[in-house]
């Protein structure tokens, strides 16, 4: 997952050059790909408590497999940045979902041996991602940059299938619906897009103290603040826990 946020970047001048659209692709690849990530990674404490690690995790895995597969057949900006959205609620979900999981299976005593393969990871990703992600663009094409996880998501996916325990979860499906903290999510997915819309735009679409801009960060506010009053007071089982 880190190597795919690194990957992409470098890859982000023969992608415009390819779309024919490079203040739209600079701007908004990255931008789609985190307001799903952020945004996401919200929900998915809570809904692995809900429906179990397990089905998370691969849910998670099949997002970043269908979002990857079909942005490297894009023919247009748009297309593009709805499926890097979907790679973002796969990304999201695998690097929380990971260190969850983690927490289940493992002692006190063996987490940090553990915590520290994942940070040797994400170095990876981080630090290969570019060069790899330059590499395929100059030599091949842009559209590996996105193709070439997708076998890693199946080989991780089959892993998590093999090894992961099943822990069961009881009750119907409908009750978990109802105590998922909807008002939460959608008050949090709000401030977060205004916001990270306002500061994509800042400098490019619009001056930094332009109206537009100030408009777009006091209504993200308004909105962390009744995020914060629905998970203080409102919400019955909070996505985040402020008490």
């Amino acid at each position: 997952s880190f190597f795919d946020q690194t990957a992409v970047t470098t890859a982000i001048p023969s992608i415009a050059s390819d779309l024919n659209a490079a203040g739209l692709i600079t701007s908004w690849i990255g931008t789609s790909y985190l307001i799903t990530n952020t945004n996401f990674q919200l929900l998915y404490g809570r809904f692995s408590d809900i429906f179990g690690r397990k089905q998370v995790f691969l849910f998670t895995l099949g997002c970043l497999l269908v979002g990857n597969f079909v942005s490297g057949f894009a023919q247009n900006p748009i297309m593009l940045f709805v499926f890097r959205g979907i790679s973002g609620i796969g990304g999201g979900g695998i690097n929380c979902l990971v260190m969850i999981t983690f927490s289940d299976l493992l002692t006190t005593r063996q987490r940090g041996k553990y915590f520290g393969f994942v940070a040797v990871s994400t170095s990876l990703g981080n630090g290969v991602g570019p060069l790899i992600g330059g590499a395929l663009s100059q030599k091949a094409s842009w559209r590996w940059v996105f193709w070439i996880s997708c076998p890693i998501c199946v080989a991780a996916g089959v892993l998590v299938i093999l090894f992961v325990p099943l822990k069961p979860v009881t009750s119907r499906f409908q009750d978990k619906l109802k105590i998922i903290d909807w008002y939460g999510f959608l008050f949090s997915t709000i401030s977060t897009i205004l916001l990270l819309v306002a500061i994509s735009g800042g400098g490019q679409q619009w001056k930094w103290n332009s109206p537009t801009f100030i408009v777009l960060i006091v209504i993200s506010g308004i909105y962390s603040i009744l995020f914060i009053y629905c998970e203080r007071w409102r919400a019955e089982i909070p996505m985040i826990q402020l008490t």
